[in-house]
C-alpha cells in the first residue's frame, strides 16, 4: 500500500512537469543532457516525498473540515512547538532541497537563492494546510528554511573542488524558461498535487 501511495503521489507530482518539459523546456533548450533530466526526476521524487510527509491540502479536502481558516490550527508564535524532535525533523526534511538545488542548477549556487526558495516552498505548503486538518506552523516554516540553508552549506562543503573547477556561470541571455526551470517544476508539481491528488483514493479501494 505504501508503494502504491508513493507511486500515485509521484504521478501527481510529475504530470504537469512533463507537460512543461514537452511544451516549453525542450523548445527553449534542445541540448539538455540525459544526466540533467535524471537529476530533475530525482528532485521531483524528493518533492513527492515532501508532499506525502507534510500532507498538503488540496481541492478534495477544501471545506471538508468546516471553515477554511481555523485559528486553533494556526501557530504564529515562533519557537513554541513542543519537543525538539519536531524542529530536527523539519530541518532534515528540507536539507535535500538545499543540497539538490545547487547540485542541479547553477543559479542556486548562492545561499540567497536557495534560502528564498526553501522559504517560499515551505510557505506554500504551510498555507495549503489551511485546507486540511493540519497545523499551519511558523516553526515549520523557520526550520524548513534552516534545513535548506544547511543542505546548501553541506553541498558547497562536499563539492567545493568540483564546482571550483567546472562551475557554470548563469547565462543571463537565456530564456526565462531556462533561468527559472526549477521554479516551474515547483509550481507545476504543487498544482498537480492540489488538483489531482485524491487523499481518500486507497481507502475507497480497500
Amino acid at each position: 500500500m505504501l508503494t502504491l501511495t508513493v507511486l500515485y503521489t509521484y504521478f501527481c507530482t510529475i504530470i504537469f512537469c512533463i507537460v512543461f518539459q514537452i511544451g516549453f523546456l525542450l523548445k527553449a533548450q534542445k541540448n539538455l543532457s540525459i544526466k540533467h533530466f535524471l537529476w530533475v526526476y530525482v528532485f521531483l521524487f524528493y518533492l513527492a516525498l515532501v508532499y506525502m510527509v507534510t500532507g498538503i491540502g488540496n481541492k478534495w479536502v477544501s471545506g471538508k473540515y468546516g471553515t477554511l481558516i481555523r485559528i486553533s490550527e494556526i501557530n504564529l508564535l515562533p519557537f513554541s512547538s513542543e519537543g525538539i524532535t519536531t524542529y530536527i525533523l523539519n530541518i532534515i526534511l528540507f536539507m535535500p532541497l538545499g543540497f539538490l538545488l545547487p547540485t542541479i542548477w547553477p543559479q542556486f549556487r548562492t545561499i540567497k537563492n536557495t534560502a528564498c526558495t526553501g522559504f517560499f516552498f515551505s510557505l506554500a505548503i504551510e498555507l495549503s494546510q489551511l485546507l486540511n486538518h493540519r497545523i499551519t506552523d511558523i516553526d515549520d516554516l523557520l526550520m524548513n528554511t534552516l534545513g535548506a540553508i544547511i543542505g546548501y552549506l553541506l553541498c558547497r562543503a562536499l563539492f567545493k573542488m568540483i564546482y571550483k573547477r567546472g562551475e557554470k556561470k548563469l547565462d543571463n541571455t537565456s530564456s526565462l524558461v531556462i533561468q527559472y526551470e526549477v521554479i516551474f517544476y515547483l509550481v507545476c508539481s504543487f498544482i498537480g498535487m492540489i488538483l489531482l491528488y485524491y487523499p481518500f483514493l486507497f481507502r475507497k479501494i480497500i
